[in-house]
């Protein structure tokens, strides 16, 4: 059986109405209604930077789309808007009001929650690498949650998309399980997937390169929608030019039961595009994996005691820099673009005083 992924490209213009008509189309191509349900939706954004540069991040007119039509046709009790912060010191409550989701929150009362300050719950599972996660209560008392990726390019993984969003469901030390990131992902799919019912993919302006965030941005200007993230990932993997066999994540996700790769698009026909790969030697994972591989003991002592704080504030010095020095006009020349006029009507006051020239 294939799985329906949508696809809807944004029409011609620089009105974010534009993004929100493609929202809802590609939903309603991928009958959204009959998969989000209940008193308490999630969106589980992708907010993992507290820069504004719109290929590293969840658009927030993409946001808005979705929370317009929760809005209006599931009627639930509780919206919560959700994202967590990163092994590199990002932390999601500033992020939120640089991007302007905290002004979304409010305009459509939704609650705003970094899933790093909530009370967590330890739950015994027996998965293929995992056998307890350790989940913010937040998403467990959630009815529906609805996951909303950015096309991206990822030095671990191959890819990040649909499947990948979801590892900041699980606590902020998940970054030990690099390792065995593809098992782990698919365990935690698999633990979500009675409440994970729906993706709306962000593919506007989505990232080549060193990903996740050091990459380069690339306009492929389509919204996706499926309930099936494994077929929503291999139409991402057809589209940035991966085999299959390049994308672990997406071959163990579908063997462990999350979901099939076969797909049946409809909607309008994406881009087939080569995305430039992540450099094996991207100066973070790289100097990150292969500590670990140095053995047991090293990795304890590295990754597992206080010494990671000094990792941790080494990643967040490196990426910060390389966007001043490298990214930043990047940005600056999006924001100049018609989806950086959407963009703008979002950003913070401090972030629309930054001078574009």
């Amino acid at each position: 059986m294939k799985s329906i992924v949508a696809s809807v490209a944004v029409g011609l213009g620089n009105k974010k109405e534009l993004v929100f008509d493609a929202v809802e189309k590609a939903m309603n191509l991928a009958s959204w209604k009959r998969y989000v349900k209940g008193e308490t939706v999630l969106l589980k954004t992708n907010a993992v930077w507290d820069k504004v540069y719109p290929c590293a991040v969840t658009s927030p007119m993409v946001l808005e789309g979705v929370l317009r039509m929760v809005k209006k046709y599931v009627k639930p009790k509780k919206i919560i808007i959700a994202d967590t912060d990163t092994a590199a010191m990002m932390h999601t409550d500033i992020s939120f009001k640089i991007l302007g989701i905290d002004k979304l929150a409010k305009k459509y009362n939704a609650e705003l929650v970094s899933l790093t300050r909530t009370k967590f719950k330890v739950i015994p599972f027996d998965g293929t690498v995992l056998n307890h996660l350790k989940v913010s209560e937040v998403l467990l008392a959630a009815d529906s949650i609805v996951t909303l990726p950015i096309m991206k390019t990822h030095g671990l993984s191959g890819l990040t998309f649909a499947i990948k969003n979801q590892w900041g469901c699980i606590h902020d030390m998940r970054h030990n399980f690099h390792l065995v990131l593809a098992q782990a992902l698919a365990d935690v799919n698999k633990y979500f997937s009675n409440k994970l019912r729906f993706a709306v993919g962000d593919a506007i302006l989505a990232m080549e390169g060193t990903g996740p965030k050091t990459g380069t941005p690339v306009e492929v200007g389509h919204i996706f929608a499926s309930h099936d993230l494994v077929a929503m990932d291999a139409l991402a993997a057809d589209i940035m030019g991966y085999k299959y066999s390049e994308v672990p994540t997406i071959r163990t996700c579908e063997k462990n039961g999350v979901g099939t790769s076969h797909y049946k698009l409809v909607g309008n026909q994406p881009p087939m595009l080569k995305f430039k790969k992540p450099s094996p030697r991207q100066i973070v994972f790289f100097t990150e994996m292969a500590l670990r591989r140095m053995g047991p003991q090293i990795e304890w002592f590295l990754f597992k005691t206080p010494i990671l704080h000094l990792f941790r504030l080494a990643a967040k010095i490196y990426n910060d820099l390389w966007f001043y020095l490298f990214a930043k006009q990047r940005a600056d020349t999006i924001m100049r673009t018609r989806w950086g006029q959407m963009w703008y009507s979002y950003v913070s006051h401090n972030e629309k005083k930054r001078k574009i020239s």
